[in-house]
């Protein structure tokens, strides 16, 4: 079964399909990896269990693919085919959520470490 927004899904069916493709999103972009685009930033991540799940932070849209060849589409929040399949490949994915928080605090505590040594740096010739 395919769920349409033009096709009458409305109220809180469609607000968590739209709130868990940004978590989806979310997820991509910390285990996934950075493409390199002209545009914006783009992120690709190939999920443990194959699914391929493609953010476009410029275009503002998230697609997730069947299998890391671009297979049959299973959700896209793109404006042209904005859709949701449904099936268990949402939970498969949403189950990932601790690990990409984990990513993102270890991200953000290493860069915080890194402003901190710049900034002992620079007040080290004055603490003489």
């Amino acid at each position: 079964m395919i769920t349409q927004p033009a096709a009458g899904i409305k109220g809180k069916e469609m607000n968590a399909t739209y709130t868990s493709m940004g978590t989806i999103a979310k997820i991509a972009r910390e285990l996934g990896h950075r493409e390199s685009a002209t545009y914006g930033p783009k992120f690709t991540w190939i999920t443990p269990k194959g699914l391929m799940v493609f953010v476009d932070d410029y275009g503002h849209y998230t697609t997730v693919h069947e299998n890391d060849k671009g297979g049959r589409l299973l959700a896209s929040t793109h404006p042209n085919e904005s859709f949701c399949a449904s099936g268990n490949w949402q939970e498969h994915i949403l189950l990932l959520e601790s690990e990409a928080d984990a990513k993102a605090a270890q991200r953000e505590k290493s860069e915080h470490d890194r402003k901190e040594a710049q900034i002992a740096a620079r007040q080290a010739p004055f603490n003489v």
